[in-house]
């Protein structure tokens, strides 16, 4: 049973789907028993469920009545007032913040995966200054009957709530240190079995750093501007893998004091895998590639799984976000797109129509031939795009 999370004041909009339909309204929330947040709306209608572990302030949901297109869009977004809510309930700690983000996420689940949101997760802090994504292993749910993204959500639960103590404890630890201890202390809390690559950013405003731990093969890009009107690529994590297409990976794998358990719940394959399995060392937090990376005011963080960066290269990245900066005007700056959420949809529906194209070269056609496979074209998988601005407070 997942953990029952309350949402306060959050709002919702149901935009420009193909249905034609658009609604706002009051919600009230919960996290179901499938990992799945079931966001309940007060006007007139019939409640709305999109999918996300995440506590936000401003969610917007978009989906198509299309079934042909069996594209689900889910869209969180940390705001301004939503920062200024949780500085003045000490949310976020006493020091002024001189550097914030801005943050939203958005998911498109694999099409074969939409009934129950697909297996990735992400969690944006209450303050904003703390996110991260995880990307759960689909094969403890074909192989095993058991939901992948409860795994991946416990995980991301975990690493919010280690990250929003660290920063409410104005601790000494760099930024990548808080990160590596978020992550560690998500993977301690979960209780579920399974596994699932991990990805968590810190920011530390005061030293004007971002502190990055990465496991596997979820991504992270920081982008700034090189001139009045173009956006580049300054920054990178890269993937950790033990060989092409098996990333490096955190779990959780039944002891023998679990199997009389699962063998009452008729997890007799699972039980037999573990019986069988030889002894192996697991990859843990201890594992994550650390980061450091200097921030500026007009910077962009974008965190994926690897639904988007396996399908679209850095290049079409940055055509993406630049094809959104706003004109420079009176010798002014370009400035990024004023809705992060907005970017955050662009880049995961890009990566989606990319998914399903045959013919195009991608980073995953790339991978795949480099290890020997004959392989064109995209690959389908969930999606989960975080785009994260970086103001001044």
């Amino acid at each position: 049973m997942a953990e029952v999370t309350e949402i306060a004041s959050v709002s919702l909009t149901e935009e420009a789907s193909p249905s034609g339909k658009t609604r706002e309204g009051s919600l009230a929330s919960k996290v179901t028993s499938s990992g799945a947040l079931s966001l309940s709306s007060t006007d007139a209608g019939s409640p709305n469920e999109v999918t996300s572990p995440s506590r936000c302030f401003s969610s917007s949901f978009l989906a198509s009545d299309e079934e042909e297109d069996g594209v689900v869009g889910i869209s969180m977004t940390w705001t301004e007032e939503a920062a200024a809510d949780a500085e003045e309930r000490g949310d976020i700690g006493t020091a002024k913040l001189s550097l914030q983000l801005l943050a939203s996420a958005f998911q498109i689940p694999h099409p074969e995966k939409v009934g129950h949101g697909g297996e990735d997760s992400f969690f944006i802090a209450e303050s904003g200054a703390a996110m991260g994504v995880a990307d759960g292993v689909s094969e403890w749910g074909w192989r095993f009957d058991m939901n992948p993204r409860v795994f991946s959500d416990e995980l991301m639960a975990g690493a919010q709530t280690a990250a929003e103590q660290g920063l409410r404890a104005e601790r000494t630890a760099s930024a990548e240190e808080r990160a590596a201890s978020a992550m560690s202390f998500g993977h301690a809390s979960v209780k579920a079995f399974g596994s699932a690559t991990a990805l968590v950013l810190v920011l530390n405003s005061q030293s004007a750093e971002a502190g990055v731990a990465n496991l596997g093969d979820s991504g992270l890009r920081q982008f700034r501007r090189s001139s009045a009107q173009r956006m580049e690529v300054v920054g990178q994590t890269k993937e950790q893998l033990h060989e092409f297409n098996r990333p490096f990976q955190l779990s959780r794998v039944p002891r023998p004091e679990d199997f009389p358990r699962l063998l009452a719940e008729g997890k007799k394959t699972l039980v037999q895998v573990v019986k069988r399995c030889k002894p192996y060392t697991p990859d843990m937090p201890s594992d994550a590639d650390l980061y450091t990376f200097k921030v500026e005011a007009g910077d962009l963080f974008v965190l994926g799984s690897d639904g988007l960066f396996d399908n679209l290269h850095d290049a079409e990245l940055c055509e993406i976000i630049n094809d959104g900066m706003v004109s420079a005007s009176n010798g002014e700056e370009a400035q990024p797109p004023a809705a992060p959420q907005d970017l955050a949809k662009r880049l995961a529906e890009a990566a989606s129509r990319k998914s399903v194209d045959r013919t195009s070269t991608t980073p995953f056609s790339q991978s795949a031939t480099a290890a020997g496979f004959d392989y064109a074209g995209g690959i389908q998988d969930d999606i989960t795009v975080v785009v994260a601005q970086v103001v001044r407070a």
